[in-house]
């Protein structure tokens, strides 16, 4: 949903600050040294664990939907290996909390919270 992308997610993107800053800066990091994040995130998301069978991609033009299908077919060079676990361990492994999983549902009860406060 665009994290993971030079154009940065939607407004409307349910991820906190902490995982939205950490995502610019692994953009930022990957754009510096020439990788395409997109290409890693997608590699990492196929081929980290084989808990998850499914991985959803999107693109708004035919040009990435092919980049995205050639990825899913191509190895990674040693230099997006180390960039793959620089990433890792440097960016995303110091988040507290790496998911937004449920953020809506809690904002939802905090909603109902304030409205049952007001109602006396």
């Amino acid at each position: 949903m665009g994290l993971l992308s030079e154009r940065g997610p939607p407004d409307w993107h349910p991820a906190s600050g902490d995982i939205r800053a950490a995502c610019r800066v692994a953009v930022d990091y990957c754009k510096e040294r020439g990788f395409d994040i997109a290409k890693l995130a997608l590699h990492f998301s196929l081929h980290s664990s084989s808990r998850i069978p499914v991985c959803l991609v999107s693109a708004p033009v035919l040009k990435y939907m092919t980049q995205n299908v050639e990825a899913v077919w191509s190895a990674l060079s040693p230099d997006e290996e180390v960039a793959i676990r620089h990433l890792r361990e440097n960016i995303f492994g110091k988040l507290e909390k790496g998911t937004w999983e449920g953020r809506e549902v809690d904002k939802y009860r905090e909603d109902v919270a304030v409205l049952r406060t007001k109602d006396g």
